[in-house]
């Protein structure tokens, strides 16, 4: 999926996120806290797996020809004026090859790799990658460490937030994980943008609770507010 299908399947229009800007820009007004947005395609391409699946379904193809080979034979006999020994075999080839493409692009398809790429594996590929954006969008540079990411996988369907120590330290991560589980939830209604909303809304009210701005220290936004659309696939 390209990050354009991705804006349109979940119905990022400008003015959405302008929403979702606005929702950040709310959260962090009066705190010291700083949250980032970003969502990805995927966290990986998994051509290994891929792989693997559509050679299983080829050796099949050929396993199962091989009782039928007299009658292989004698199809190709009819279809040919003169018949050659090398028919048989080119003919099995031809088989598996158009397999293995076909069943290789079946792999391709969203809902196939999350049934053949081991759940373990994908949970593995989006911590990293939410960890990578993490540094890359450089919220482990705020001030008093006081940032997080709220990160989206779409083909493996995982919600990661990833906090700075400053975050970790004053509050339980078990809230974190409640309001990553609410936003996965809004993505399968297929209302993304108002759970998105909601995410971070409750952020915010983290944010305000424990880390409120000092009467004698200026509300300076550190980050951007806005979507942060990242290509699948690994960093």
């Amino acid at each position: 999926m390209t990050i354009d299908r991705l804006k349109k399947k979940y119905g990022f229009t400008a003015s959405n996120i302008s929403k979702i800007q606005k929702a950040v820009s709310d959260a962090e007004n009066g705190s010291e806290g700083e949250v980032v947005f970003a969502i990805s395609p995927s966290s990986a391409f998994y051509t290994s797996w891929e792989l693997v699946f559509a050679g299983i379904f080829s050796i099949l193809s050929f396993v199962i020809m091989i009782p039928f080979s007299s009658r292989i034979e004698a199809f190709l006999k009819s279809l040919f004026w003169q018949s050659h020994s090398y028919f048989v075999p080119l003919f099995m080839l031809m088989v598996v090859l158009i397999t293995f493409l076909v069943f290789f692009l079946i792999a391709n398809i969203s809902f196939v790799d999350r049934l053949i790429v081991p759940h373990r594996a994908m949970k593995s590929f989006v911590e990293k990658k939410a960890l990578s954006q993490f540094v890359l969008s450089d919220i482990c540079s705020t001030k008093k460490r006081t940032g997080i990411l709220i990160f989206v996988s779409v083909l493996e369907h995982e919600v990661r937030i990833v906090c700075d120590k400053g975050i970790l330290n004053a509050t339980n991560q078990a809230e974190w994980d409640d309001i990553a589980s609410e936003l996965a939830k809004g993505f399968s209604e297929k209302d993304p943008t108002c759970s998105i909303v909601k995410a971070i809304e409750r952020c915010g009210a983290l944010f305000k609770a424990n880390f409120p701005v000092s009467v004698d220290e200026p509300d300076e936004n550190e980050l951007s507010d806005g979507v942060v659309f990242v290509e699948g696939g690994e960093i």
